[in-house]
């Protein structure tokens, strides 16, 4: 008899826990598909097409009587899409500014060896309009990189003198109200200046790989930022890396040199830098540590390289570790190495060699690492998928074998679920957050490409179909959610809005002609065992 009160207390208490707090979202139905594009006569083709952070928006270009043009649309189609004045190419990159996508930059932010062609900034609340980025300095010819600030407020970026050298980094505020100051000094013909930099992201610290100590000798140069970034006194120079041996710089590009720009890295918690230097002897290149204040002196993490081999990569440090990739030059197979961030070198480990396209990935909210890829034993190439804990040993990694993975995987955002193929097979699933690694088979999901996937569900096409399906749950439909709406053409394309209820394709619905469709996939928790919805955020700018 006085177990009744304590069973009535527990399920009232999973009655609490399963009821929406806060304003709940009305769970909503699969509507759709929506055509977004316009349909002004002389209509082409759409060409690209990319969504709004805070999945409010589409941008894309399309080609009406043979000229291009940019238009934005709601994601929902509510109003008809608009054209934003002055855009005529169709961009090689798009850079959506701040949380809400208030703005959208079109250019590359990193141009190689620097560009005079200066990004456009479209503003996404009609009426539209669009501008220059910003303008160059009295002087300055030409830009490196660009950096935006996480809040969409403050740009910053590198001009250069010339083409290849002379570098310095500015600040300006994206409104484009002021004029952009000078962070860096400017730089005498001969030298490289800054031809690498980084901000924090709470804007206090400017890193910089620079010869402005040394001309000709490129080092890791901290700078603290005023809070008034365009008045506030400007700190001194600040040197992190270590004395430099003769011919010693820091940075390089990867793979013998054909490779990748190798400069440095900061941690997540702001504390750490990790960066690339032959620092002491010429060609002897390695990744040291050190802190981000400049407080103690470098640590060299990584064992001298094997001979004909090289650097070709490095995954952000995260959670006490570093991880890089070095390459074999002759052979091309590359090796895989951890190294823990506050060192010493001879704590790093080999995690795995003999690969091709292998790579790691953070997953589990830092629980777990994931190996994938191939790797070869002897002349055999062998398609792996090895699971263990983010710091543990390579003993440490399970290798996933039932089924088979067929080398291609796909991870959420969040990081807590993995997903594989596999040849004849279901595609599968992995609870990255769970105590035990299993792998779990999406009934009905084979021959699946596109793959997408976010943190709830996965969105897959199958012949000329696309289909949407919850991660986890009891509802195990595969739903098609492009109508009568056939998924087709060699430029066929798919994304998955940010807030998991969208999805935008370009389909081709005539020879050579694309057009840009919407569905609204529903709620995106429908059938989770807990259903604890929360309304779609949009962030002010």
């Amino acid at each position: 008899m006085k177990t009744k009160p304590i069973l009535a207390i527990i399920a009232a208490l999973m009655v609490a826990l399963a009821t929406p707090t806060g304003t709940p979202e009305t769970a909503q139905a699969q509507t759709g598909p929506i055509k977004l594009n316009h349909s002004l006569a002389g209509f082409d083709t759409v060409e690209d097409y990319t969504l709004s952070p805070d999945s409010r928006l589409v941008a894309y270009c399309a080609r009406v009587s043979g000229v291009l043009s940019l238009w934005i649309t709601p994601i929902d189609g509510s109003t008809a899409a608009g054209q934003v004045p002055g855009i005529s190419t169709c961009a090689s990159s798009w850079t959506w500014i701040g949380a809400d996508g208030g703005a959208l930059m079109l250019g590359n932010a990193n141009p190689y060896p620097s560009s005079a062609s200066i990004p456009t900034l479209v503003e996404t609340t009609a009426p539209y309009a669009s501008r220059p980025l910003f303008t160059l300095p009295a002087g300055f010819v030409s830009y490196r990189q660009i950096r935006w600030s996480q809040d969409g407020q403050w740009i910053f970026f590198s001009a250069g003198q010339t083409s290849v050298g002379q570098f310095a980094v500015f600040v300006a505020p994206a409104s484009g109200a002021q004029p952009a100051r000078q962070l860096t000094p400017t730089i005498a013909a001969g030298q490289g200046g800054a031809w690498d930099f980084e901000v924090t992201p709470d804007l206090s610290r400017l890193i910089v790989v620079s010869d402005e100590l040394i001309p000709g000798t490129s080092e890791l140069i901290g700078r603290t930022l005023p809070s008034d970034l365009l008045t506030g006194a400007l700190d001194a120079p600040q040197r992190l890396s270590g004395p430099m041996a003769t011919g010693g710089d820091v940075g390089f590009y990867g793979g013998g040199g054909t490779g990748t720009l190798l400069t440095f890295e900061v941690t997540p918690d702001l504390s750490r830098v990790v960066y690339f230097a032959d620092q002491e002897a010429d060609n002897d290149r390695a990744l040291y540590n050190v802190p981000l204040s400049g407080s103690a002196t470098p640590v060299r993490l990584s064992p001298p390289l094997g001979a004909g081999t090289d650097f070709s990569w490095i995954w952000t440090p995260s959670f006490g570790y570093a991880r890089y990739m070095v390459q074999d030059l002759t052979t091309y197979r590359t090796s895989i190495f951890r190294a823990p961030v506050a060192g010493p070198a001879s704590a790093t480990t080999l995690m795995v060699d003999n690969g091709s396209n292998i790579g790691f990935s953070p997953s589990g909210g830092g629980f777990r690492g994931v190996l994938s890829g191939g790797r070869y034993a002897g002349n055999v190439l062998q398609i792996i998928l090895s699971i263990g804990p983010f710091g543990g040993q390579p003993a440490a990694y399970v290798p996933i074998t039932a089924p088979a993975p067929s080398g291609v995987t796909y991870t959420s955002p969040d990081g807590n679920t993995l997903t594989f193929t596999s040849v004849g097979t279901d595609l599968h699933r992995i609870d990255l957050s769970a105590a035990n690694v299993q792998a779990v088979p999406l009934t009905g999901v084979t021959g699946a490409y596109p793959i997408l996937l976010s943190n709830y569900r996965v969105v897959y096409g199958n012949s000329t179909t696309l289909y949407s399906r919850p991660l986890y749950g009891n509802n195990t439909t595969n739903q098609p959610i492009n109508g009568a709406t056939a998924f087709s053409g060699s430029g066929a394309l798919v994304r998955l809005a940010g807030n998991d209820h969208w999805v935008v394709f370009r389909t081709a619905t005539a020879p050579s002609v694309y057009e840009l469709f919407a569905t609204d996939l529903g709620s995106p928790r429908v059938n989770l065992p807990i259903q604890t919805y929360l309304p779609d955020l949009r962030l002010a700018r």
